[in-house]
């Protein structure tokens, strides 16, 4: 997701290599570190090896369900908040691209944790959905005009 943000941020090209360059390193480093050590990070039954249990993927997504059903605000919101996103990004605001994308990831990001662990589903870790929520009704409400320099 960060990757997505740095693509479309206005900065030099030559900064976001570096920043792509900076998290393959780190991502090489990481998978080495895994498979030298043979470390499980599932967390149960130790095989060595990474599995991902599509069970547990959609088991992750009635966890969410469950976890957001006395949150009917921002359940009556999310889909207008996305449209509203969309229709901002087609008139050439970069920021709202970036935020359906952070939404869309945290929203993907407690099935795979589910799928790929053991881990526990709790309610606090989607409070970056909640943030970028917000983000995304400040984006929809900005008045930004590009200015000549």
């Amino acid at each position: 997701m960060t990757l997505f943000v740095t693509y479309r941020a206005e900065i030099p090209k030559k900064r976001k290599f570096y920043v792509l360059i900076s998290y393959v390193a780190l991502c090489i480093i990481l998978i080495g570190g895994i498979l030298y050590l043979g470390a499980d990070i599932g967390g149960g039954v130790t095989t060595g090896h990474l599995v991902f249990d599509w069970s547990e993927f959609w088991n992750g997504f009635t966890t969410w369900a469950f976890q957001l059903r006395f949150e009917t605000l921002f359940l009556l919101f999310i889909l207008p908040l996305v449209v509203g996103l969309f229709l901002k990004s087609r008139d050439g605001f970069l920021q709202a691209d970036s935020i359906i994308i952070l939404i869309s990831g945290v929203i993907l990001a407690m099935p795979l944790l589910a799928a790929i662990t053991y881990f526990n589903l709790h309610p606090y870790r989607y409070v970056p959905l909640v943030v970028f929520f917000a983000i995304g009704v400040g984006t929809l409400f900005a008045n930004k005009v590009k200015q000549a320099v």
